[in-house]
């Protein structure tokens, strides 16, 4: 993080903890209407639009060790391949065969020479080049070099795989702006991918990634964890291009000393002040959340099952331990996490019936939940205003605080 993000932090933490009342100027923030929680047809323009023109973290470099290494990928709504070419590049592509739709693959990852369908045994490299058809001689002026696996946009950061369908999407790195070099001190691309795990919840995917937008619930929700290492009041909020956002939240003066580096046997040791004085969240749209900590963090996604279902992805990631087992210390973080999850999202369902219920007609956001507000402003820019009925659209208002 340059010298100049570091201070702007710092003043912005000193002037939240000091402020006794909402910013001069800032306006009043109309409410979120619940239709957008539970409208089939809004949960339709998010499907068409956001899963298909935005880019979406798919894996992790680690899944791919060697060459013919691939995974399956379905978490866009389309069936995908993420796989490590001859040249050790990643690619993607559809797992659709170019002869009658067959999957190229069914099995969930591994490592192959080569891509077979299994329905009438098409076979692909692992460049998507279509390289052998039974009894070709049958097809008239087959072209195998219009036949090839459809490519999908793939590009990495540091160790992760991000896919985007959009073909004339921006690269991943104009999409992320500055958030690459704001943590290049977390060194991304030497972590390693510890562990993953998936839930399920029972409510929209923004119900979900709404509750980590915000510090406001913390002494409410987690009185007895988080509460007691960060301080709230003075989270300050850097609302960014895209739908991104950053919000670090000051660590209390008694927790600093365990933060300071070589603290842990898991520290991060090039993470700089922002990173130990803090706790240095951001989010990534449409659907990443990554609350970065100096021995490590975990990267959380929120994928729609459908229009009140959401599967909640957690990628812990952590500094490369070298050869042998996962550090057991990494089992406790874990664990510990876990439990501050589970206070995190313990009310969703709650809040889902609600939204589905006459009780809402809408939902007020305060100064401390602009972030939420930010996201919808940006939902809406991706379908097109013009397309989402009007009585579901957000006003936008929070242009003029963009970074």
């Amino acid at each position: 993080m340059d010298p100049q993000t570091t201070e702007r932090i710092k003043r912005g933490i000193e002037f939240e903890l000091a402020r006794s009342e909402v910013p001069k100027g800032f306006p009043r923030l109309p409410d979120i209407p619940v239709g957008r929680y539970t409208d089939p047809v809004f949960y339709e323009l998010e499907r068409e639009s956001l899963w298909s023109r935005s880019w979406l973290l798919a894996g992790h470099v680690d899944q791919l060790p060697e060459v013919g290494s691939f995974f399956r990928w379905d978490d866009s709504g389309v069936p995908l391949i993420v796989v490590r070419g001859e040249d050790r590049r990643i690619r993607s592509f559809y797992n659709t065969c170019t002869h009658r739709g067959g999957p190229a693959t069914t099995e969930a990852s591994g490592k192959v020479r080569a891509f077979r369908c299994g329905y009438h045994s098409w076979t692909f490299d692992l460049e998507g080049e279509l390289i052998a058809v039974p009894d070709e001689r049958d097809f008239v002026d087959l072209d195998r070099s219009c036949r090839g696996l459809a490519a999908v946009r793939c590009e990495t950061w540091g160790g992760w795989i991000f896919v985007n369908r959009d073909p004339d999407a921006p690269t991943l790195k104009e999409y992320l702006g500055t958030i690459p070099d704001e943590i290049a001190d977390y060194e991304v691309d030497k972590l390693r991918l510890v562990e993953k795990q998936s839930s399920t919840l029972e409510c929209n995917w923004k119900v979900a990634m709404d509750a980590f937008l915000e510090t406001y619930h913390l002494k409410h929700i987690h009185p007895d964890t988080v509460h007691q290492l960060l301080d709230y009041r003075g989270s300050t909020m850097g609302l960014m291009r895209n739908g991104h956002s950053r919000m670090p939240t000051p660590v209390r003066d008694e927790r600093l000393e365990s933060r300071e580096p070589g603290a842990s046997p898991l520290d991060i040791p090039s993470v700089g002040e922002i990173g130990r004085i803090t706790n240095l969240a951001y989010a990534i749209f449409p659907n990443f959340v990554t609350p970065l900590e100096p021995t490590g963090f975990p990267i959380l996604l929120f994928w729609p099952l459908d229009i009140r279902t959401t599967r909640f992805d957690a990628l812990w990631f952590g500094a490369d331990w070298g050869s042998g087992e996962v550090p057991k210390l990494w089992r406790m973080l874990i664990d510990g996490f876990g439990t501050v999850l589970a206070e995190d999202t313990q009310f969703l369902p709650w809040v889902q019936k609600s939204v589905e219920s006459p009780a809402l007609s809408g939902i007020p956001l305060s100064y401390q939940e602009r972030r939420i507000y930010h996201v919808h402003e940006e939902i809406d820019r991706v379908i097109g205003v013009e397309r989402i009925p009007e009585h579901l659209r957000v006003q936008p208002l929070l242009e003029p605080y963009l970074e």
